[in-house]
């Protein structure tokens, strides 16, 4: 079975990203409609080759698909590559 991790930061000049978790969802769909919430319901692609998204509200998200169950030291630092 599959879950479905939101995450997010906030980007700030000169920091480092505070990364959130948002939810875990069992489905994309509920993943997708959580982003668009933190996002301020828009979002578009950062066309940086992952599945990051920028929010109309300039926050960056994306969604980590994963197994559950036990994880070996998944990163949630890094976007899913396309």
């Amino acid at each position: 079975m599959h879950l479905f991790i939101v995450v997010s930061y906030m980007p700030e000049l000169g920091q480092y990203a505070h990364v959130l978790i948002d939810g875990i969802y069992n489905t994309q769909e509920e993943a997708v409609e959580r982003q668009l919430c933190i996002c301020d319901g828009d979002i578009v692609s950062t066309r940086l080759g992952n599945n990051s998204m920028y929010g109309a509200n300039g926050r960056i998200t994306w969604i980590k698909k994963i197994l559950m169950g036990d994880l070996q030291k998944l990163d949630i630092h890094s976007p899913d590559p396309l």
